[in-house]
């Protein structure tokens, strides 16, 4: 079930088929940002929380890259075992490279990148 978030986000409640374990894929505009960030991580409490230790991210500079992504990945967790998400998944970088905000960023919470 994919639901509209706030201000053109999407949210996705998926269980995966293989191992029945539930998962969360947030897609959302950074906040007085110019790029995406796509987020998919174990449901936890009900389903109501994300675990955000262990999740995996992506970011896309357009909200239409942002959707593609999303789509891609909730396909992915519903039906492929999770030790071969790895192999499947799109590459957390967008195709063009980062935009000025995600590249600042990145900078700044890694240092380098």
């Amino acid at each position: 079930m994919t639901e509209k978030g706030y201000k053109g986000g999407l949210v996705s409640r998926i269980t995966n088929k293989h191992s029945g374990k539930k998962y969360i894929i947030s897609t959302a505009k950074e906040v007085g940002k110019d790029y995406w960030s796509i987020v998919v991580a174990q449901s936890k409490f009900l389903g109501l929380w994300m675990d955000f230790k262990n999740r995996l991210s992506w970011i896309r500079n357009n909200k239409e890259e942002a959707y593609k992504v999303h789509y891609e990945l909730k396909d992915i967790v519903e039906n492929i075992p999770e030790r071969e998400w790895l192999d499947r998944v799109p590459n957390p970088a967008p195709p063009g490279g980062y935009s000025k905000d995600a590249g600042e960023t990145l900078k700044r919470k890694l240092g380098s990148f």
